[in-house]
């Protein structure tokens, strides 16, 4: 009875000796101690077992009340919607850009002053080139112009450089200038059209201009020659046209060269053998567009 009580008088966390005792003890002191040690863990193991089961854990789903699963499996359905909707606005907008890539031309060749420092070709929307400099203007509306007319580097920084949408430069003062929101800027014989949007402009010598518009009509005006005129009139699908500036056909009409019908291409006059080779070159692509400034000699072609 009074080893009994002795037992119970015991704290729980007395650990049990980890060293071998070296003095000399009785008998009876042995087998208390390994009654005690013993005991502890048993006792110890009891009390955790009652802490657990009086515990609260976390329910299975199985348990919880259907309108939590009901919500829970909610937020998991539109999690998984608006996965599925990114990944398809993102291949979406891959496709869109391929496309129209691939109507503009995807390629380009080009021999420019100062062109060093450039983006990526491809990623241009516009491109002018004109009194010995060059402007570009990309897909994300960043332009960036050097040596160009000082009137018409004057329109750009009017505008911050923001939502130009096409620019076309020719000689003597001559430019176009369209704004994505559908303003226009101009000098010389084409002044723009307010029924119309524009599509390109391209300028000759002596006050002579040829524009298409996005409906596929186009006009022009001044020295152009007769020859295409007539080709024009037949109303053929022109895929570029460029006009020399410098170079007349005898007797004022502008050198030229025009493709047209994917893959035609019909020339006119002094047309630069630099300009000629270069488009003798991509005969075999589709071309888009061609631009030239006979001062510099410098030139850009575009195709896929």
């Amino acid at each position: 009875v009074c080893k009994t009580a002795v037992d119970a008088m015991i704290p729980l966390y007395v650990h049990a000796p980890t060293s071998t005792n070296t003095n000399t003890n009785t008998n009876t002191t042995d087998n208390d101690n390994d009654s005690h040690t013993s005991a502890l863990p048993s006792k110890r193991r009891r009390l955790e077992n009652h802490s657990s089961a009086n515990s609260s854990p976390v329910p299975p789903v199985a348990q919880l009340p259907i309108s939590i699963v009901r919500a829970m499996a909610q937020k998991q359905e539109i999690a998984r919607q608006a996965e599925i909707a990114r990944k398809l606005e993102e291949k979406g907008i891959s496709r869109k850009r391929s496309r129209k890539l691939n109507t503009r031309g995807n390629n380009c060749d080009w021999k420019l002053t100062y062109s060093n420092g450039m983006p990526r070709m491809a990623d241009a929307c516009c491109i002018a080139i004109g009194g010995g400099g060059f402007l570009s203007v990309s897909d994300y509306g960043n332009v960036n112009y050097h040596g160009i007319p000082y009137d018409v580097m004057e329109v750009i920084d009017r505008q911050h450089c923001k939502n130009i949408k096409y620019v076309s430069i020719g000689r003597d003062g001559n430019y176009y200038i369209s704004k994505t929101n559908g303003r226009q800027f101009s000098s010389g014989p084409f002044e723009g059209s307010a029924s119309r949007k524009v599509k390109s402009v391209t300028f000759g010598n002596s006050g002579t201009y040829y524009v298409k518009f996005t409906d596929g009509s186009s006009a022009w005006d001044g020295n152009i020659p007769d020859s295409l005129s007539d080709l024009l009139r037949d109303r053929v699908r022109v895929d570029y046209l460029w006009l020399s500036e410098t170079s007349s056909y005898y007797p004022y009409d502008c050198a030229c060269i025009v493709g047209y019908n994917d893959g035609m291409r019909w020339s006119e006059g002094d047309v630069p053998a630099y300009l000629e080779d270069a488009v003798e070159k991509y005969s075999h692509k589709r071309i888009t567009q061609v631009l030239a400034d006979e001062d510099s000699c410098s030139f850009f072609i575009r195709y896929s």
